[in-house]
């Protein structure tokens, strides 16, 4: 290779050298040029987006958005519910991701000047949302948010039920579809906490006659995700009940529960009425298709407070002890499905041929079992044929669909005597048997 050729094969490395270089440096200008132009325009749009959340953030604290959104926000209670819905005020805060709406009142089918079926004076609801690789549950929109807080304040529920058993309770202009449950409806909300005070509600039953109202409601729910329930506590301060003519019941309600997707347990319910009553009962509930259930309840009640809560006239005086446990059975028989509500069992029509009876059975064979002990204390009854006082005895409880027997039925009578026997009462028919152990004075009457 001569000189020649050696300096021009240089030379030609040289330029394709430089010209690397320049097209590197160009590469490097453009990309640099590239990069502040996809910056300044994700910064403009940053910005816009800002500016218009800015706008919509100022725009929905006025009027005017609050009256457009108010507007449909009460159509779509009004398809909901069926009933004529009134909105006093709604307002949004987008910082907190909050709505509140005062004076919302859904009318049903009461009469003019009779409260309406439901009115609250306040909602405050809160959501939370989360980024988009967190899931909750469900899917779309609903996997990314959840309900952080629901406030109610002063709800106010008033059900009147007429004599032929119509309400006046609003039918929804267009029924659900969905094939979700209810319950797994609110569990898939996984509200994180619900709180209800100052409620109040009101039932007027025409039929019985018998009227509740419950004020000084407060309750609180809140969702428990190691067991994927809600757990939930309700104190009712002021339970007012007037079954028929008599006087007005007052009474105090407390209870704890969880709520999950296939079971229901009531971890306690206090139950205090009259001047000394008082109850308390757990209770468990377990898969709807096939329910399984099984309660216990004991506490003092006093024998007149049950002539009040019942409308039982004669009951005069006296306490009873309970210790009750109950729980379901597999077979429900086609009688105990017949059997006629507490207030027709009170005053049952005659019949001159009962139905066959179902005898209660340690095996629930009849459907559902209750059994327990019953202690009386000082009980008096009276009625034009019959008058006892200062009456002391104990019974063996069984309860069936279709039968209550007492059994070891013992009465110890003011004058020395002892009653014991059994009785038994079925749909439409009491049958009892006893027989007298002692009596200190034969010819004495019970007055």
């Amino acid at each position: 290779m001569s000189d020649l050729e050696k300096r021009l094969r240089d030379k030609e490395k040289e330029l394709e050298a430089k010209v690397a270089g320049e097209i590197a440096k160009v590469k490097r200008s453009l990309a640099k040029r590239m990069m502040i132009w996809i910056g300044w325009t994700v910064a403009a749009l940053l910005l816009l987006v800002l500016v218009l959340f800015g706008v919509f953030a100022w725009y929905s604290r006025t009027n005017d958005f609050n009256r457009r959104v108010g507007k449909e926000v009460v159509k779509v209670l009004e398809d909901a519910t069926g009933g004529r819905v009134e909105l006093g005020k709604i307002s949004f805060d987008l910082w907190h991701l909050a709505v509140e709406a005062d004076g919302l009142v859904i009318h049903g089918f009461e009469g003019p000047g009779e409260p309406p079926y439901l009115a609250v004076d306040k909602v405050l609801l809160r959501v939370e949302i989360f980024d988009f690789f967190t899931h909750v549950t469900g899917s779309g929109v609903s996997s990314h948010v959840r309900l952080n807080y629901l406030g109610v304040e002063h709800p106010q529920f008033h059900l009147i039920v007429d004599k032929d058993g119509k309400t006046n309770q609003p039918v929804p202009k267009h029924p659900s579809t969905s094939k979700t449950s209810v319950t797994d409806t609110l569990l898939d909300l996984k509200a994180q906490q619900v709180v209800v005070s100052n409620g109040v509600a009101l039932l007027n039953n025409r039929a019985i006659p018998f009227n509740l109202a419950a004020r000084d409601l407060d309750a609180e729910v809140h969702y428990i995700a190691s067991t994927d329930r809600y757990g939930a506590t309700v104190d009712l301060k002021d339970l007012r009940t007037k079954m028929g003519k008599q006087v007005e019941a007052q009474s105090a309600l407390s209870l704890a529960v969880e709520l999950g997707r296939d079971a229901i347990e009531l971890q306690r319910l206090n139950l205090t009425t009259g001047k000394s009553s008082k109850l308390d009962a757990t209770g468990s509930f377990k898969d709807f298709a096939k329910p399984e259930w099984q309660a216990t309840v004991k506490g003092t009640v006093e024998i007149r407070q049950i002539s009040v809560l019942a409308d039982v006239d004669g009951l005069n005086a006296g306490t009873v002890d309970l210790d009750l446990n109950g729980h379901n059975c597999t077979t429900s028989p086609a009688v105990a499905q017949k059997h006629p509500p507490f207030w027709r069992r009170s005053h049952p029509a005659e019949t001159t041929k009962p139905p066959r009876p179902l005898p209660p059975d340690p095996d629930c064979v009849a459907g559902y079992l209750l059994a327990g002990t019953a202690k009386i204390h000082k009980a008096a009854y009276r009625n034009e044929n019959v008058r006892l006082h200062d009456i002391d005895g104990g019974a063996t409880l069984h309860v069936t669909p279709t039968e209550l027997l007492l059994t070891a039925l013992t009465g110890y009578l003011p004058g020395g005597g002892v009653q014991r026997g059994s009785c038994g009462l079925q749909i439409g028919w009491v049958r009892c048997h006893r027989r007298m152990s002692r009596l200190a004075h034969p010819r004495r009457r019970l007055r």
